[in-house]
Protein backbone atom coordinates (compact mmCIF):
# COMPACT_ATOMS: atom_id res chain seq x y z
CA UNK A 1 0.00 0.00 0.00
CA UNK A 2 1.43 3.38 -1.02
CA UNK A 3 1.27 5.94 1.80
CA UNK A 4 0.02 8.38 -0.79
CA UNK A 5 -3.18 6.36 -1.24
CA UNK A 6 -4.74 8.00 1.79
CA UNK A 7 -4.46 10.95 4.09
CA UNK A 8 -5.96 11.52 7.52
CA UNK A 9 -8.45 14.38 7.48
CA UNK A 10 -10.70 15.84 10.18
CA UNK A 11 -13.83 13.76 10.67
CA UNK A 12 -16.82 15.89 9.74
CA UNK A 13 -19.15 13.00 8.92
CA UNK A 14 -21.76 12.58 11.70
CA UNK A 15 -22.28 8.95 10.63
CA UNK A 16 -18.85 7.98 11.95
CA UNK A 17 -18.59 6.87 15.55
CA UNK A 18 -16.36 8.92 17.82
CA UNK A 19 -12.67 8.19 17.27
CA UNK A 20 -13.12 6.76 13.76
CA UNK A 21 -10.94 8.90 11.45
CA UNK A 22 -12.19 9.54 7.92
CA UNK A 23 -9.70 8.18 5.41
CA UNK A 24 -9.83 9.53 1.87
CA UNK A 25 -9.51 7.02 -0.92
CA UNK A 26 -9.79 3.86 1.16
CA UNK A 27 -12.39 4.81 3.76
CA UNK A 28 -15.36 3.20 1.98
CA UNK A 29 -13.52 -0.06 1.47
CA UNK A 30 -12.25 -0.23 5.05
CA UNK A 31 -15.54 0.73 6.60
CA UNK A 32 -17.39 -1.71 4.33
CA UNK A 33 -15.13 -4.58 5.40
CA UNK A 34 -15.71 -3.80 9.06
CA UNK A 35 -19.47 -3.58 8.59
CA UNK A 36 -19.56 -6.82 6.60
CA UNK A 37 -17.59 -8.65 9.28
CA UNK A 38 -19.79 -7.32 12.07
CA UNK A 39 -22.95 -8.20 10.17
CA UNK A 40 -21.60 -11.71 9.50
CA UNK A 41 -20.83 -12.22 13.18
CA UNK A 42 -24.31 -11.04 14.20
CA UNK A 43 -25.95 -13.24 11.58
CA UNK A 44 -23.91 -16.27 12.64
CA UNK A 45 -24.90 -15.68 16.26
CA UNK A 46 -28.59 -15.43 15.33
CA UNK A 47 -28.44 -18.58 13.22
CA UNK A 48 -26.69 -20.50 16.00
CA UNK A 49 -29.27 -19.30 18.54
CA UNK A 50 -32.19 -20.38 16.38
CA UNK A 51 -30.68 -23.76 15.59
CA UNK A 52 -30.07 -24.44 19.28
CA UNK A 53 -33.44 -23.10 20.45
CA UNK A 54 -34.85 -26.60 20.85
CA UNK A 55 -32.12 -27.83 23.17
CA UNK A 56 -33.42 -29.13 26.48
CA UNK A 57 -31.01 -28.56 29.36
CA UNK A 58 -31.97 -30.42 32.51
CA UNK A 59 -30.44 -30.41 35.98
CA UNK A 60 -28.64 -33.71 35.43
CA UNK A 61 -26.74 -32.24 32.48
CA UNK A 62 -25.86 -29.16 34.52
CA UNK A 63 -24.77 -31.25 37.49
CA UNK A 64 -22.37 -33.16 35.23
CA UNK A 65 -20.97 -29.90 33.88
CA UNK A 66 -20.69 -28.57 37.43
CA UNK A 67 -18.64 -31.58 38.55
CA UNK A 68 -16.43 -31.46 35.44
CA UNK A 69 -15.62 -27.76 35.91
CA UNK A 70 -15.71 -27.54 39.70
CA UNK A 71 -12.41 -25.60 39.77
CA UNK A 72 -14.16 -22.67 38.12
CA UNK A 73 -16.59 -22.47 41.04
CA UNK A 74 -14.06 -22.84 43.83
CA UNK A 75 -12.93 -19.79 45.74
CA UNK A 76 -9.30 -20.27 46.82
CA UNK A 77 -8.23 -19.81 50.41
CA UNK A 78 -7.68 -16.18 51.34
CA UNK A 79 -6.16 -13.99 54.04
CA UNK A 80 -7.04 -10.73 55.75
CA UNK A 81 -3.75 -8.89 56.10
CA UNK A 82 -1.94 -5.83 57.36
CA UNK A 83 1.26 -4.70 55.68
CA UNK A 84 4.18 -2.36 56.22
CA UNK A 85 6.44 -1.42 53.32
CA UNK A 86 9.59 0.69 53.47
CA UNK A 87 12.45 1.23 51.05
CA UNK A 88 15.31 1.02 53.55
CA UNK A 89 16.48 -2.40 54.73
CA UNK A 90 17.88 -1.18 58.05
CA UNK A 91 14.59 0.58 58.82
CA UNK A 92 12.66 -2.60 57.94
CA UNK A 93 14.83 -4.66 60.30
CA UNK A 94 14.34 -2.06 63.05
CA UNK A 95 10.54 -2.20 62.58
CA UNK A 96 10.69 -6.00 62.77
CA UNK A 97 12.52 -5.78 66.09
CA UNK A 98 9.94 -3.32 67.44
CA UNK A 99 7.13 -5.72 66.49
CA UNK A 100 8.86 -8.57 68.32
CA UNK A 101 9.21 -6.39 71.39
CA UNK A 102 5.48 -5.75 71.54
CA UNK A 103 4.77 -2.68 69.43
CA UNK A 104 1.36 -2.70 67.72
CA UNK A 105 1.48 -3.45 64.02
CA UNK A 106 -1.12 -0.83 63.11
CA UNK A 107 0.78 1.89 64.98
CA UNK A 108 4.07 1.14 63.23
CA UNK A 109 2.25 0.99 59.89
CA UNK A 110 0.83 4.45 60.50
CA UNK A 111 4.28 5.82 61.28
CA UNK A 112 6.48 4.10 58.71
CA UNK A 113 4.59 2.34 55.93
CA UNK A 114 4.66 4.03 52.51
CA UNK A 115 1.82 1.94 51.10
CA UNK A 116 -0.86 4.05 49.41
CA UNK A 117 -4.44 3.01 48.74
CA UNK A 118 -5.45 -0.48 49.82
CA UNK A 119 -3.53 -1.53 52.93
CA UNK A 120 -2.33 2.00 53.73
CA UNK A 121 -1.67 2.93 57.36
CA UNK A 122 -2.20 -0.63 58.54
CA UNK A 123 -5.75 -0.96 57.15
CA UNK A 124 -6.83 -4.58 56.72
CA UNK A 125 -7.23 -5.91 53.18
CA UNK A 126 -7.96 -9.33 51.68
CA UNK A 127 -6.03 -11.40 49.16
CA UNK A 128 -6.74 -14.83 47.66
CA UNK A 129 -4.18 -17.50 46.89
CA UNK A 130 -2.78 -16.65 43.48
CA UNK A 131 -2.98 -12.89 44.01
CA UNK A 132 0.24 -12.56 46.01
CA UNK A 133 3.72 -11.90 44.71
CA UNK A 134 5.29 -15.27 44.00
CA UNK A 135 8.07 -15.02 46.64
CA UNK A 136 5.57 -14.12 49.37
CA UNK A 137 2.61 -16.44 48.83
CA UNK A 138 3.91 -19.68 50.31
CA UNK A 139 5.26 -17.90 53.40
CA UNK A 140 2.04 -16.00 54.01
CA UNK A 141 -0.17 -19.06 53.55
CA UNK A 142 1.81 -20.92 56.21
CA UNK A 143 1.03 -18.31 58.88
CA UNK A 144 -1.78 -18.46 61.40
CA UNK A 145 -3.92 -15.48 62.45
CA UNK A 146 -1.90 -13.09 64.59
CA UNK A 147 1.47 -14.17 63.21
CA UNK A 148 3.88 -11.75 61.54
CA UNK A 149 6.40 -12.40 58.78
CA UNK A 150 10.08 -11.64 58.87
CA UNK A 151 11.21 -8.88 56.52
CA UNK A 152 10.35 -9.94 52.95
CA UNK A 153 12.31 -8.42 50.09
CA UNK A 154 11.25 -7.68 46.52
CA UNK A 155 12.04 -5.14 43.82
CA UNK A 156 9.29 -2.94 45.29
CA UNK A 157 10.86 -2.65 48.73
CA UNK A 158 10.93 -4.37 52.11
CA UNK A 159 7.66 -5.80 53.43
CA UNK A 160 6.34 -7.08 56.74
CA UNK A 161 2.89 -8.71 56.86
CA UNK A 162 0.57 -9.60 59.69
CA UNK A 163 -2.19 -12.18 59.17
CA UNK A 164 -5.46 -11.03 60.69
CA UNK A 165 -7.79 -13.83 59.53
CA UNK A 166 -7.53 -16.91 57.36
CA UNK A 167 -10.35 -18.31 55.20
CA UNK A 168 -10.35 -21.83 53.74
CA UNK A 169 -11.13 -22.58 50.12
CA UNK A 170 -14.88 -22.82 49.47
CA UNK A 171 -16.92 -24.29 46.64
CA UNK A 172 -19.86 -22.25 45.36
CA UNK A 173 -23.08 -24.30 45.71
CA UNK A 174 -24.68 -25.71 42.57
CA UNK A 175 -27.86 -23.67 43.02
CA UNK A 176 -25.83 -20.46 43.21
CA UNK A 177 -24.16 -21.03 39.83
CA UNK A 178 -26.95 -22.92 38.09
CA UNK A 179 -27.95 -20.06 35.79
CA UNK A 180 -24.35 -19.45 34.79
CA UNK A 181 -23.91 -23.15 34.04
CA UNK A 182 -27.01 -23.10 31.87
CA UNK A 183 -25.76 -20.14 29.82
CA UNK A 184 -22.34 -21.71 29.35
CA UNK A 185 -23.90 -25.02 28.30
CA UNK A 186 -26.18 -23.31 25.79
CA UNK A 187 -23.34 -21.20 24.38
CA UNK A 188 -21.17 -24.28 23.77
CA UNK A 189 -24.12 -26.12 22.23
CA UNK A 190 -24.83 -23.21 19.88
CA UNK A 191 -21.20 -23.11 18.77
CA UNK A 192 -21.10 -26.88 18.18
CA UNK A 193 -24.38 -27.01 16.26
CA UNK A 194 -23.50 -24.01 14.11
CA UNK A 195 -20.07 -25.43 13.28
CA UNK A 196 -21.59 -28.77 12.28
CA UNK A 197 -24.07 -26.95 10.04
CA UNK A 198 -21.32 -24.77 8.53
CA UNK A 199 -19.11 -27.79 7.84
CA UNK A 200 -22.04 -29.43 6.04
CA UNK A 201 -22.65 -26.34 3.92
CA UNK A 202 -18.97 -26.16 2.96
CA UNK A 203 -19.03 -29.81 1.98
CA UNK A 204 -22.12 -29.21 -0.16
CA UNK A 205 -20.42 -26.33 -1.96
CA UNK A 206 -17.35 -28.49 -2.56
CA UNK A 207 -19.49 -31.16 -4.21
CA UNK A 208 -21.52 -28.71 -6.31
CA UNK A 209 -18.52 -26.72 -7.53
CA UNK A 210 -16.50 -29.84 -8.24
CA UNK A 211 -13.46 -28.18 -6.71
CA UNK A 212 -12.26 -29.78 -3.50
CA UNK A 213 -11.68 -27.23 -0.75
CA UNK A 214 -9.73 -27.94 2.37
CA UNK A 215 -11.87 -29.28 5.18
CA UNK A 216 -11.87 -27.25 8.40
CA UNK A 217 -8.55 -27.93 10.12
CA UNK A 218 -7.20 -29.80 7.12
CA UNK A 219 -4.09 -29.12 5.06
CA UNK A 220 -4.19 -26.87 2.02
Amino acid sequence: MDPGDYTVVPDTNPDYPEGFEALTGLEKEWRGRIQDRMESMILASEIAGRMASGIVIDDEMLQTQYRDTIDQYTRPESLDLQVIRVYDQDLAEDISKKLKSGWKFSRLAEIYSNIRGEGAAGNIFRRERGEFSVPFESKLMELKPGQITEVLTSQEGYFIYRVEKKYPATVLPFEEVKDRLREEYRSRAETRIFQEWLDGEIQTVNIRMGTPLPSPGGEL
